[in-house]
């Protein structure tokens, strides 16, 4: 059983348990009263649609009006999205399984982790499984404060999907055990009254609830869930006991010191994504938004100070005598400012505007240099692999180097959860069998540890490494092949291997490129094809050669039949033996012949 279990009617009611249970709880909460604090202070300045933690907000109101500038609420939103999409991309399979002792990932075990593969991106991707939103929530919640909690629970319809959600910070509050590994978890939700009966089946309502509700049925009552390692805590004691569970689920009233429902988990439901983790916290920041809130304030101050000098130079404050001027001074459009008739302007002018002498440019160019720390701040600049323009191919290595170095504290945290939420979720699926029987599991894999590999910047620059490698390799060696003219050196490099290895590092589709048997096959065939093509033109030549001589024997027996003649005619000159006698003359004509 993966989801909670309602306890019996029975066991419901005030006790001690639940008293002290509902006590310890609060102490987290109260724990963690400072903290909301804190990240209330940084949503303020970089995410006001989460600056819910100490105040409350109605639909309708305006979460940015007391903002002059929206660079960083701009920042953390450029951070969170690239994060999201470079780390789990949509239009490719951003992950791949394999067992973490490499002598289990046969070729039965690659192709059985392939169509799980599959499946498991697909049951993510799914609309009812809601992971995409709330996968989007909990990036922004990660830069923003360091911290994001997803849950991840069975399709109460039992249709063997797993829901994932994303809770607000403000409403959990959680510990860790040794390994710093987080255990236990406290969160807070509301449930209308209207909804109770449905939420909790078979409990009854308290009665303070019950004349609430019969004056309004739509109020909102707080609820906790309580989840922890079983016989966690000394003062409860599960009423269903199993192996297989865990965890133990509790659902409290804390006005009333109420167990609403009891139950169990095989695995924890909530998966907590830390950034940097303080040495005495289970809470984490955000480095991006702990360095970048102290120039998004220097950017805001630097915004109303700009806007204020700009709308005294447009609409700059007057200066009127008082003898001079009658009534009160206007300068909006179309007033007429009345000055006495009496009054000499030889004492100065009755009224003028101040010269407020403001020197916007300077005050745009400090607004400038802030924008580029802050993005520095929030990794802004860090996203993009270098440009290859104007570089060479050690330059361009060089470049990809360092963007490894610069993106790695950004892009890991991230991969590290991804890894988190997969395990989870790969475990539930195996359990709810969406990966069949668990007899099709190849034996090599059964007590395996399943580890993944992700295709995010990081790997995208390492095969960019490659490229840039197999390009400058390639390279080399027609420059050395052309100085030395020497054609043995072709065998020194494998320029096959080295040409498809630099194709597969440009992240093209496998389907693309020939297999490696497809490929020894088709060489096999050229060279036989060659070899025979050879073959023909070889018995060509030797064709052509017995023709000329067949053609060349006629005209030889006609010459020598004429030199007789033709010897006479001369007056006998030459020696005879240069003149072969006609039986010599038919015996190499036959010769010649056959």
């Amino acid at each position: 059983m993966v989801g909670i279990i309602t306890a019996p009617a029975s066991y419901l009611g005030p006790s001690e348990t639940a008293t002290e249970l509902c006590r310890l709880s609060s102490l987290r909460f109260e724990k963690k009263a400072q903290l909301d604090t804190l990240w209330q202070t940084i949503a303020e300045e970089v995410n006001p649609f989460r600056a819910t933690f100490t105040t409350t907000r109605m639909d309708g109101d305006e979460y940015t009006r007391d903002l002059y500038e929206s660079t960083p609420c701009q920042n953390r939103r450029d951070l969170a999205y690239a994060m999201g999409a470079l780390t789990r991309p949509d239009d490719r399979q951003w992950f791949d399984y394999k067992a973490q002792d490499a002598e289990r990932n046969t070729e039965a075990a690659k192709a059985w982790f392939a169509r799980q593969r599959d499946k498991q991106r697909t049951l993510l991707y799914n609309r009812d499984s809601n992971f995409q939103r709330a996968m989007h929530t909990g990036d922004s919640d990660f830069v923003s404060f360091g911290n994001a909690v997803h849950s991840h629970t069975e399709d109460p319809k039992r249709n063997r999907l797993v829901i994932y959600d994303s809770h607000h910070l403000r409403d959990c509050a959680w510990g860790e055990d040794k390994q710093r590994r987080v255990n236990e978890m406290h969160r807070k939700f509301r449930v209308a009254l209207c909804n109770w009966a449905a939420c909790f089946p078979g409990v009854k309502m308290p009665r303070q609830y019950e004349d609430i509700m019969k004056k309004n049925n739509r109020h909102e009552v707080e609820i906790r869930h309580l989840c922890f390692p079983a016989g966690h805590f000394e003062c409860y004691q599960p009423k269903v006991r199993s192996n297989s569970r865990r965890f133990s689920s509790l659902y409290l009233d804390p006005v009333h010191n109420l167990i609403l429902g009891e139950g169990g988990y095989t695995w924890f439901p909530y998966t907590v994504r830390r950034w940097l983790l303080d040495d005495d916290s289970p809470y984490a920041h955000s480095p991006a938004a702990m360095l970048g809130l102290i120039d998004a304030r220097l950017l805001q101050s630097q915004a109303r100070v700009i806007l204020e000098a700009g709308e005294r130079v447009v609409d700059p404050p007057m200066i009127a005598r008082a003898e001079g001027v009658l009534g009160r001074v206007n300068n909006y459009p179309g007033y007429v400012n009345w000055v006495d008739a009496n009054y000499d302007e030889k004492n100065g002018e009755a009224l003028r505007a101040l010269d407020t002498k403001a020197n916007i440019p300077l005050g745009l160019e400090m607004k400038m240099d802030t924008r580029q720390i802050l993005a520095a701040a929030w990794f802004i600049n860090k996203l993009n692999l270098p440009p290859e323009k104007d570089m060479t191919a050690f330059e361009v290595n060089e470049r990809i180097s360092e963007y490894i170095r610069s993106i790695g504290p950004a892009v890991k945290p991230f991969e590290t959860d991804n890894a988190a939420i997969l395990d989870v979720s790969f475990a539930m699926n195996l359990s709810l069998k969406n990966f069949g029987p668990l007899e099709e599991v190849p034996p090599e894999l059964r007590g395996a540890d399943v580890t993944y590999e992700f295709d995010g910047p990081i790997q995208m620059a390492y095969k960019r490494q490659e490229f840039m490698k197999a390009k400058e390799a390639i390279g080399f060696l027609g420059e050395v092949l052309e100085a030395t003219q020497d054609a043995s050196l072709q065998a020194v490099a494998n320029r096959k291997r080295i040409v498809r290895d630099g194709i597969e590092a440009l992240g093209v589709k496998p389907e693309w490129l020939t297999s490696e048997e497809e490929l020894a096959e088709l060489s096999a065939q050229a060279a036989a094809k060659e070899a025979q093509m050879q073959q023909v033109q070889e018995a060509d030549v030797m064709l052509a050669g017995a023709h000329s001589a067949a053609e060349l024997v006629p005209k030889i027996a006609a010459a020598n039949q004429a030199m007789p003649q033709i010897s006479k005619g001369m007056g006998g000159g030459g020696p005879p033996s240069l003149y072969p006698s006609e039986e010599g003359l038919d015996t190499g004509g036959t010769a010649a012949a056959a």
